[in-house]
């Protein structure tokens, strides 16, 4: 495939030669939160895996090391395009390294959850296993190398991700156990992630808390934090999108026809956005609340289960948040999303399969693993690659002038 490049401060842009005639019809521009308005590198990656740290600690009577999960297993997991939820991710993680633990361990486990009542609140749970758990001397049974074999293999189980998401990951793990260990896999996938909601199982309490902090939780889910009382990770997040940038996309558009397509909240975006949000049309904003609505809705309807284990019916790759937002800026001919995953490529992959025309723009400098995210984007033939949101407007101005 042949592309046109830019070198820009940031890095290295790249557009199809193939679709620049058809580029110049843009009408409308979505763009992805996180990653692309949002600079979230230092917020949700790290919640991902403080939450993944908080939770073993209790189930193993701290013999983990901190910070055990390099950086590299979450952006596998992020390039397969099943895992945009990060509760997917850490729910993942949790399950491959518990059931890579001795059998001795997981028979204490199973003592520990035997009669823990699923009605019970998340911390409830919790404590009643990470007090069980005390009483074992859990390091005697996992020595160092055992554990740098599992982070090895947890490499390798992350790489054979692919859009499935947590259903492949249950199939594999459910497969490498004996029939004895699977009601144990089975009660403990309850215990930690079902319903998955806050403040009604253990991953989504946990991590929503270690990434809001006191304030925002409470703010957000109505009552105070269970089980993290410390500085929420979303104080480190910064914008990337300059008003400059968003100026200039409105002018080549000639208007301000912006929507958002996000698997995050409104509140935190709009705590970090402030009157940047101002740009965007409301109708055309899409947020995970947006999503879990909808689902809510679909269950009372009978239309999806009720019973399902996160696995959102609507979340990306699922197109339903990037067409609802196209819906919403009503008059629109060609709209480009932007995004910073093979994922949101995947979405609207989707959309297109079911009648959507839409351009995707990459944006991939924001990533710690840059380099390997620009090699994904360049071998999925994306149309227009870029460093960051702020050199779309160049891009968009020069395929206009051709």
């Amino acid at each position: 495939m042949k592309y046109r490049e830019f070198i820009f401060d940031a890095g290295k842009g790249y557009v199809r030669n193939d679709k620049i005639e058809k580029m110049r019809n843009i009408d409308a521009i979505i763009f992805d939160c996180d990653g692309v308005l949002i600079d979230t590198k230092d917020s949700y990656d790290k919640t991902i895996l403080k939450t993944v740290e908080y939770v073993l600690d209790g189930f193993t009577n701290s013999f983990f090391p901190n910070n055990l999960i390099p950086d590299e297993i979450v952006f596998l997991f992020k390039r397969s395009g099943g895992f945009n939820s990060d509760w997917d991710i850490c729910y993942a993680i949790l399950m491959f390294i518990i059931f890579n633990l001795p059998k001795e361990y997981r028979s204490f486990l199973q003592k520990a959850i035997k009669n823990i009542d699923l009605a019970k609140n998340p911390l409830e749970k919790f404590l009643l296993i990470k007090n069980s758990m005390s009483k074992y001397d859990l390091q005697k049974m996992v020595s160092k190398n055992h554990i740098e074999e599992i982070l090895e293999n947890l490499k390798i189980f992350a790489e054979k991700m692919d859009e499935s998401g947590i259903l492949l990951a249950d199939k594999i793990l459910m497969n490498s156990i004996d029939k004895s260990a699977r009601e144990l896999y089975k009660k403990l996938k309850l215990i930690l992630y079902y319903p998955p909601k806050y403040g009604k199982s253990i991953i989504p309490t946990v991590y929503e808390e270690i990434f809001c902090g006191p304030e925002l939780t409470k703010k957000i889910f109505g009552s105070p934090p269970l089980f993290y009382k410390g500085r929420g990770l979303i104080e480190n997040e910064r914008i990337i999108i300059k008003h400059e940038t968003l100026d200039q996309l409105a002018g080549l558009l000639g208007k301000a026809n912006f929507g958002i397509a996000s698997g995050s909240r409104f509140i935190p975006a709009k705590y970090i956005l402030g009157d940047l949000l101002n740009y965007f049309k409301r109708d055309a904003m899409i947020f995970l609340d947006d999503i879990e609505g909808e689902e809510e809705k679909l269950k009372s309807e009978g239309k999806i289960s009720a019973n399902l284990v996160r696995q959102s019916v609507l979340m990306k790759p699922n197109p339903f948040s990037l067409i609802k937002a196209v819906e919403g800026l009503k008059e629109c001919n060609l709209p480009l999303y932007i995004g910073d995953s093979m994922e949101d490529f995947a979405t609207v992959e989707n959309a297109r399969k079911r009648n959507y025309d839409f351009i995707f723009a990459g944006v991939y400098s924001q990533s710690n693993f840059k380099d390997e995210l620009l090699q994904s984007f360049l071998r999925a033939k994306i149309e227009i690659i870029l460093p960051s949101v702020n050199e779309l407007p160049t891009i968009l101005r020069e395929i206009r002038k051709e």
